[in-house]
């Protein structure tokens, strides 16, 4: 039915109409804008965003590739130094990234009238989402650059992933070029990228000529100590180095200490030196990958603080851990299961020399207590002595196992009984009783440095001197030596080990943990 209105309502909404015309009309023509209007602001709004993502994502590459191949020009310098003969190009800082738009730059695309085509940095800078996938989410490019590089201990893995960044960067160009967006802005973006990429494949072939000389140094050495593998290295294992005597600490350069994967690519890795502790330690800045053996190299440019070169140059190889677990491991030695990393050279040296074979079960017993009978027998054993001959100590407590590996240390002046009759052989060996032991063993020596243990008699003093200047150990604290307390087998392992490995004159590499 047709409504209608009465002659006075009528001229009520006539009236209105006359007074608000220009409200009305206001209205109307905001509410007719053009939908291709408000599409093309939105668009050019995402484009926009994604400028904003591939310049944060080219300024933290920029930045990754400054900071390597500031390093690399390091490795260089010190190489060109071991080397002098050797003239080889430094590889350059990285350029400014180009702030003008260059000369030549692909043809505009016209714009259509459903089509508003922009710069990127006139464009109001409203958050949009974008329809396009490629662009990296707001606020996490450099974390997204910064993850490429996460699991790639070596240099050549760090510039393959920057420059697998650089194509995916390349690909978002690319893609905002085929909308039709502001031609400059899309060649800037595309010409810093083309010279990065320059600047990545220069760095990838100087870390390739430092690896063929690293190796060829390796393959070339005649006087390399090579150590016995370790296995199930965790992914984030720091080498503690110790040497026989102080180093020159200003010698010390990035070549003497390298790590290298299977294939020869340099792992990067950072290191400390104590002059207290003669050590060094040796930490990689990404984790190491999941069952790849690497190969520790300690090369021959390392000197004695007195000038004396490193007498031999160690290579050791070792195998990272399958579990991908970054905790302290427990690492297999000549097939026990209880020996940590702390142990392993000392274990597997004892094994290897047919000194012992551990207490049944697969363990060594590191944390055993050792008795004096097994000491003995182990001892008799390391120092080949001649045990036939040995006349009968007189010892009423000893096994007839041992026997024989008792009566020659007494012969040899190394061990004694507790009384004429007694050796105590069921009573737990000592620290003390084990520094004398040691010192007889292999004639050792210390000094007239005064001693800061509390809790070490007269009778031990001569031996636990020579314990601490020949860095076998330090002691349990600073004041303490523990001369009283029982030697564990593990303890007694790594005693012995570098006390029969400590070198009179020469700078030699003792042990690596």
């Amino acid at each position: 039915m047709k409504k209608k209105w009465t002659p006075a309502v009528a001229a009520v909404l006539a009236a209105g109409v006359m007074f608000s015309g220009e409200e009305i009309t206001f209205a109307a023509q905001a509410e007719s804008m053009p939908y291709n209007v408000l599409a093309s602001k939105k668009e050019n709004q995402g484009q926009t965003q994604q400028f904003k993502s591939i310049d944060k994502q080219l300024d933290k590459i920029e930045e990754k590739l400054l900071e390597y191949k500031e390093k690399m020009n390091k490795i260089k310098e010190e190489e060109k130094q071991e080397e002098s003969d050797q003239t080889e190009e430094v590889v350059q800082p990285v350029a400014p990234a180009p702030t003008e738009t260059p000369a030549e730059t692909p043809a505009e695309t016209p714009a259509s009238n459903e089509t508003v085509t922009t710069s990127a940095d006139s464009v109001e800078e409203t958050e949009t989402d974008s329809d396009d996938d490629s662009m990296v989410e707001e606020g996490t490019e450099e974390e997204q650059v910064e993850k490429d590089l996460e699991g790639q201990p070596g240099y050549r893995g760090k510039f393959g992933a920057l420059e697998n960044r650089l194509n995916a960067v390349s690909r978002q160009v690319a893609s905002l070029s085929s909308k039709g967006v502001d031609a400059a802005a899309v060649a800037e973006r595309q010409a810093r990228i083309d010279s990065l990429k320059k600047d990545v494949a220069a760095v990838l072939a100087s870390i390739g000529q430092i690896e063929k000389d690293i190796q060829a140094e390796i393959k070339a050495d005649k006087t390399v100590k090579e150590k016995a593998l370790k296995k199930g290295v965790t992914l984030t294992k720091s080498w503690t180095i110790k040497f026989s005597k102080s180093l020159g600490a200003d010698t010390l350069s990035t070549l003497d200490l390298v790590v290298m994967d299977a294939a020869g690519s340099l792992v990067e890795t950072t290191f400390t030196y104590s002059d207290k502790t003669k050590t060094i330690t040796l930490t990689p800045l990404q984790p190491y990958q999941k069952g790849v053996t690497y190969t520790l190299y300690i090369g021959k440019g390392i000197e004695g603080a007195n000038g004396v070169p490193l007498k031999h140059t160690v290579k050791m190889d070792f195998t990272t851990t399958t579990t991908g677990t970054t905790a302290a491991a427990s690492i297999k030695a000549a097939g026990f299961s209880d020996v940590s990393d702390r142990y392993q050279e000392a274990v597997q040296a004892m094994v290897d020399q047919g000194i012992t074979s551990g207490v049944g079960n697969d363990k060594f017993g590191i944390d055993q207590q050792i008795k004096r009978v097994d000491a003995a027998v182990m001892l008799a054993k390391a120092l080949k002595l001649e045990t036939g001959s040995a006349p009968n100590a007189g010892f009423k407590d000893v096994p007839q196992r041992a026997q024989a590996a008792v009566n020659a240390l007494v012969k040899a002046g190394i061990l004694s009984g507790k009384t004429a009759t007694t050796f105590g052989a069921d009573q737990t060996l000592t620290r003390g009783e084990l520094a004398i032991v040691l010192m007889r063993t292999l004639k050792l020596s210390g000094d007239s440095t005064t001693l800061a243990f509390k809790d070490v008699p007269a009778r031990y003093e001569a031996a636990v001197k020579a314990m601490v200047a020949n860095d076998i150990t330090n002691g349990k604290t600073a004041t303490v030596f523990g001369t009283t307390d029982p030697v564990k087998r593990g303890d007694f392992a790594v005693f012995f080990h570098r006390a029969k490995n400590q070198p009179a004159q020469d700078l030699e590499v003792v042990e690596i943990s």
